[in-house]
Protein backbone atom coordinates (compact mmCIF):
# COMPACT_ATOMS: atom_id res chain seq x y z
CA UNK A 1 0.00 0.00 0.00
CA UNK A 2 3.11 2.43 -0.46
CA UNK A 3 2.38 5.78 -2.09
CA UNK A 4 4.41 6.21 -5.19
CA UNK A 5 5.06 9.48 -4.08
CA UNK A 6 8.14 7.70 -2.19
CA UNK A 7 9.52 6.33 -4.58
CA UNK A 8 9.43 8.62 -7.55
CA UNK A 9 10.73 12.34 -8.37
CA UNK A 10 8.36 14.11 -10.71
CA UNK A 11 10.07 17.71 -11.39
CA UNK A 12 9.95 20.43 -14.52
CA UNK A 13 13.23 18.58 -14.80
CA UNK A 14 11.80 14.80 -14.76
CA UNK A 15 8.16 15.10 -15.63
CA UNK A 16 7.61 11.47 -16.29
CA UNK A 17 7.35 8.63 -13.84
CA UNK A 18 8.59 5.75 -15.96
CA UNK A 19 6.59 2.80 -15.05
CA UNK A 20 5.29 4.10 -11.76
CA UNK A 21 2.00 5.90 -11.64
CA UNK A 22 1.87 9.85 -11.41
CA UNK A 23 1.27 10.76 -7.85
CA UNK A 24 -1.13 13.32 -6.92
CA UNK A 25 1.85 15.79 -6.03
CA UNK A 26 2.56 15.95 -9.81
CA UNK A 27 -1.10 16.39 -11.22
CA UNK A 28 0.57 19.35 -13.22
CA UNK A 29 2.31 17.14 -15.12
CA UNK A 30 -0.49 14.62 -15.75
CA UNK A 31 -1.89 15.56 -19.23
CA UNK A 32 -4.41 14.50 -21.48
CA UNK A 33 -6.70 12.56 -19.46
CA UNK A 34 -8.78 16.00 -18.24
CA UNK A 35 -12.08 14.17 -19.92
CA UNK A 36 -11.41 11.04 -18.56
CA UNK A 37 -10.83 12.69 -15.18
CA UNK A 38 -14.23 14.81 -14.88
CA UNK A 39 -16.22 11.83 -16.23
CA UNK A 40 -14.93 9.54 -13.52
CA UNK A 41 -15.64 12.85 -11.13
CA UNK A 42 -18.99 12.33 -12.63
CA UNK A 43 -19.60 8.71 -12.11
CA UNK A 44 -17.82 9.30 -8.25
CA UNK A 45 -20.44 11.81 -7.36
CA UNK A 46 -23.46 9.94 -9.37
CA UNK A 47 -23.64 6.50 -7.21
CA UNK A 48 -22.07 5.45 -3.94
CA UNK A 49 -19.39 3.29 -5.36
CA UNK A 50 -17.67 3.96 -8.22
CA UNK A 51 -15.55 1.08 -9.88
CA UNK A 52 -12.69 1.71 -11.85
CA UNK A 53 -11.20 -1.32 -13.92
CA UNK A 54 -8.88 -1.78 -17.07
CA UNK A 55 -5.84 -4.04 -18.06
CA UNK A 56 -2.62 -3.35 -16.40
CA UNK A 57 -0.21 -0.77 -17.54
CA UNK A 58 -3.47 1.79 -18.40
CA UNK A 59 -2.85 4.44 -16.35
CA UNK A 60 -5.88 3.67 -13.74
CA UNK A 61 -3.83 4.52 -10.68
CA UNK A 62 -2.18 7.62 -12.12
CA UNK A 63 -5.60 8.58 -13.05
CA UNK A 64 -7.30 8.24 -9.44
CA UNK A 65 -3.98 9.95 -8.34
CA UNK A 66 -3.12 12.22 -10.55
CA UNK A 67 -6.40 13.24 -12.36
CA UNK A 68 -9.54 12.41 -9.48
CA UNK A 69 -7.81 13.32 -6.46
CA UNK A 70 -7.04 17.15 -7.28
CA UNK A 71 -10.75 17.71 -8.30
CA UNK A 72 -12.40 15.55 -5.06
CA UNK A 73 -9.82 17.91 -3.36
CA UNK A 74 -11.32 20.81 -4.88
CA UNK A 75 -14.41 19.66 -3.73
CA UNK A 76 -13.45 19.84 -0.39
CA UNK A 77 -13.69 15.78 0.08
CA UNK A 78 -10.79 13.63 1.03
CA UNK A 79 -9.72 10.73 -1.34
CA UNK A 80 -8.00 8.08 0.19
CA UNK A 81 -5.78 5.57 -2.39
CA UNK A 82 -6.20 2.11 -1.17
CA UNK A 83 -4.10 -0.63 -3.21
CA UNK A 84 -5.04 -3.80 -1.35
CA UNK A 85 -2.52 -6.45 -0.57
CA UNK A 86 -3.52 -10.10 -0.96
CA UNK A 87 -0.54 -11.78 0.61
CA UNK A 88 -0.86 -14.71 2.94
CA UNK A 89 -0.30 -12.62 5.91
CA UNK A 90 -2.06 -9.37 4.93
CA UNK A 91 -4.64 -8.26 7.40
CA UNK A 92 -8.13 -8.33 6.04
CA UNK A 93 -9.79 -5.72 3.35
CA UNK A 94 -11.83 -3.80 5.84
CA UNK A 95 -8.50 -3.11 7.58
CA UNK A 96 -6.33 -2.25 5.40
CA UNK A 97 -9.07 -0.18 4.15
CA UNK A 98 -9.32 1.75 7.72
CA UNK A 99 -6.03 1.79 7.87
CA UNK A 100 -5.05 4.02 4.99
CA UNK A 101 -8.97 6.30 5.68
CA UNK A 102 -6.72 6.79 9.06
CA UNK A 103 -3.03 7.55 7.46
CA UNK A 104 -5.18 9.86 5.31
CA UNK A 105 -7.45 11.78 7.80
CA UNK A 106 -4.43 12.53 9.80
CA UNK A 107 -2.12 13.35 7.36
CA UNK A 108 -5.01 15.98 5.88
CA UNK A 109 -5.23 17.26 9.90
CA UNK A 110 -2.13 18.11 10.38
CA UNK A 111 -1.61 20.12 7.11
CA UNK A 112 -4.83 21.96 8.15
CA UNK A 113 -3.71 22.67 11.53
CA UNK A 114 -0.21 23.76 10.12
CA UNK A 115 -2.28 25.71 7.76
CA UNK A 116 -3.92 27.17 10.56
CA UNK A 117 -1.05 28.17 12.76
CA UNK A 118 0.64 29.62 9.88
CA UNK A 119 -2.57 32.13 9.51
CA UNK A 120 -2.52 33.11 13.18
CA UNK A 121 0.83 33.66 13.27
CA UNK A 122 0.46 35.70 9.96
CA UNK A 123 -2.07 37.75 10.95
CA UNK A 124 -0.04 38.12 14.65
CA UNK A 125 2.87 39.51 13.03
CA UNK A 126 0.54 42.06 10.84
CA UNK A 127 -1.09 43.05 13.59
CA UNK A 128 2.39 44.16 15.46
Amino acid sequence: MADTATFTCIDAEHPWPWLEAFPEYAASFFNGRDEDSEALLRCVFAAPVAILFGKSGLGKSSLLQAGLFPRLRKERLLPVYVRLSHDMHAAGVSEQIARQFHAQLKASLLKAYAGIAQHIQNTASESL
